[in-house]
């Protein structure tokens, strides 16, 4: 069952991972530092005694995309990879977790030096006080050591130079093993903090011109295209002439 559930993790960060392979462009490396608090689910849940405290450090690849919201979005999200330690809220029955998260951010807003993102990420997270039945019973969230490590949230950040950026996020974070072993009741953590980042390399890519005809209200309008790349393999096509729009499976 370990082996198996290692095998799916793995496959999982490989995919990720893939999917960003054509990602090109500024690459940053973050500090980030979180709060939060164990909410539990069920009245089985252990006891949350204390806040839970996040750090991370992060390597971001920041794509550059034309210069309009629907560009940022077309061109590709921005690939962060994530190791972190993550305090679960009772010291004595949860302990702590260590972990690898690759997650997609999109561009939602963007201004002259500061820009909104949304996304998520999926990865695995090792904890070091699991459910034992002599020795740790009263550990009903999380049933194995290795754990599936989720996270979603929204993230605002503010270039000051051409080397450093800081932002401000609120998150949520989830903790499983997704019913490979029990107990598995699982431990969610939303989360505030802040982090701040260094460009280490400009990459390869160039900003391109912002296209002709696509407006604010058509980005308004058609708002779900851009996510279409993603789930449905479809891209942005470019021809010599006039510049248009054009879907195409790719």
């Amino acid at each position: 069952m370990l082996d198996s559930l290692l095998k799916c993790w793995i496959s999982l960060l490989i995919a990720t991972c893939s999917l960003c392979t054509g990602l090109t462009g500024q690459n940053y490396l973050g500090l980030s530092y979180q709060h939060g608090y164990n909410v539990p689910a069920y009245e089985r849940s252990p006891e949350t005694t204390r806040t839970s405290p996040f750090i991370g450090i992060t390597y971001k690849i920041e794509n550059r995309g034309k210069n309009n919201t629907l560009g940022s979005l077309y061109r590709g999200p921005d690939l962060n990879l994530h190791g972190f330690y993550q305090n679960l809220g009772n010291d004595e029955v949860m302990g702590y977790a260590l972990g690898f998260v690759p997650e997609l951010r999109f561009r939602l807003f963007s201004g002259e030096r500061s820009a909104w993102y949304g996304g998520g990420g999926l990865g695995a997270a090792w904890v070091n006080l699991p459910f034992d039945k002599r020795t740790n019973p009263l550990n009903q969230a999380l049933g194995t050591p290795w754990n599936i490590y989720a996270q979603a949230g929204i993230e605002y950040r503010y270039t000051w130079s051409d080397k450093w950026s800081v932002g401000a996020e609120f998150s949520i974070h989830h903790l499983s093993n997704s019913f490979f072993s029990f107990p598995n009741l699982g431990v969610n953590i939303p989360h505030v903090g802040f982090s701040i980042n260094r460009k280490i390399s400009t990459g390869n890519s160039a900003e391109e011109p912002e296209q002709e005809g696509i407006t604010h209200e058509w980005i308004t309008r058609s708002g779900w295209r851009p996510f279409a790349r993603y789930i449905f393999g479809i891209t942005e096509r470019s021809y010599d002439g006039p510049k248009f729009l054009v879907q195409g499976a790719g």
